[in-house]
């Protein structure tokens, strides 16, 4: 995504104080490393990406892809509520 929005993503984060990106194709070189990149020139806030191991696709259901390269719902699920225990270990208390 070019240009990168990174005033709405900062504030987000601001809000959030984390992340989780998700991208239906290779994760490398992608929409989170693009967010990773400016996380670690302002921020240091839990970030997990949900995307495309380095792997070739493969053809078939909608459904059934999405769960075999880990982007349905269950995959999408796991990635905040990990995001979500590294900030509560992160934030003082």
């Amino acid at each position: 995504i070019k240009p990168l929005d990174k005033v709405a993503i900062l504030a987000s984060v601001a809000t959030t104080r984390s992340v989780v990106t998700v991208e239906e194709h290779q994760i490398a070189a992608g929409f989170g490393g693009a967010v990773a990149e400016l996380l670690s020139e302002y921020n240091t806030v839990p970030l997990e990406r949900v995307g495309v191991l380095n792997t070739f696709g493969e053809s078939g259901s909608g459904e059934a892809l999405l769960s075999k390269y880990g982007l349905d719902v269950t995959a999408i699920e796991s990635a905040i509520r990990r995001v979500v225990k590294r900030k509560s270990a992160c934030l003082p208390r």
